[in-house]
């Protein structure tokens, strides 16, 4: 993860959005097929970094879980923005649904 490319990926790629959860996602111009993904969490929201940790590690599950749904190659990041903690099983099936989108 350079920083050029977290750059790129706010600059120029697509956003989905949903309740607790934004997905970016930039398509790689480069013969590499991998696919970088990130998770990020608030800093303002969730002060204490448990919490942020909990919810990273959420997310990664999300991740594993539904990554059929993406493509092979490019950058992604996810990203929570939700008010609290949620289960594990309702972010998965939030960041399920807005896959279905993409």
């Amino acid at each position: 993860k350079s920083k050029t490319a977290i750059n790129s990926l706010f600059k120029e790629g697509k956003f989905f959005v949903s309740e607790n959860l934004v997905f970016r996602f930039l398509k790689s111009s480069s013969a590499e097929n991998k696919l970088f993904c990130g998770v990020s969490v608030r800093k303002t929201t969730f002060k204490k970094a448990v919490e942020r940790n909990k919810i990273k590690r959420q997310l990664r599950v999300a991740f594993q879980k539904v990554t059929f749904f993406l493509p092979n190659s490019g950058f992604c990041m996810l990203i929570f923005k939700g008010p609290s903690v949620l289960e594990t099983k309702k972010v998965v099936d939030e960041f399920k649904t807005l896959l279905k989108s993409f």
